[in-house]
């Protein structure tokens, strides 16, 4: 059923991070396991903690605004997971495929923050004042966690890759 008023938005895009997150769950040990470098083993592993910490906080959202709390992810997170693991899968380990992990990471915390960048805003314009602010936890997350990549991108991951194409 389409949305009829913004709340029904909101219910729509919980509902949509709440799928995500619960599919990302299966998603981070291949990841880690694909991985070599270990500030990128670390990453992934911690990985599975933020989500859970995320996806309690969709449920407690849900719980606020007296909706079911429903998982139904779309397509496109469904497209960057399958990115993610058929690189996680393909060629050697080393630094190149760390580099092609990490940025299939980084499209999927891309994609995760502007979805709970949404889900505040509407939050805060219905005056779910106890939603934004719960799920504000999220985005914030997800915004730090798209700072560390970036930096452990520039810091260690592309550089090993640029010495292996050497």
């Amino acid at each position: 059923m389409p949305p009829t008023d913004l709340r029904d938005v909101l219910i729509a895009e919980l509902t949509d991070a709440l799928g995500a997150d619960r599919r990302l769950l299966d998603v981070w040990p291949a990841l880690e396991q694909a991985a070599s470098a270990r500030t990128l083993k670390r990453f992934c592993a911690e990985g599975v903690d933020y989500t859970e910490d995320r996806i309690r906080r969709l449920e407690t959202a849900f719980a606020i605004l007296k909706a079911k709390a429903a998982a139904k992810s779309l397509d496109a997170i469904g497209c960057l997971i399958k990115d993610a693991l058929d690189v996680a899968g393909a060629g050697d380990a080393g630094p190149v495929r760390d580099a092609a992990i990490l940025a299939a990471i980084q499209k999927l915390s891309h994609y995760g923050h502007a979805s709970y960048g949404s889900i505040v805003g509407f939050a805060e314009t219905l005056s779910e004042d106890a939603v934004a602010k719960l799920l504000e936890a999220s985005l914030d997350e997800k915004g730090e966690a798209i700072e560390e990549m970036t930096d452990m991108a520039a810091d260690e991951i592309d550089v090993r890759a640029t010495r292996a194409d050497a």
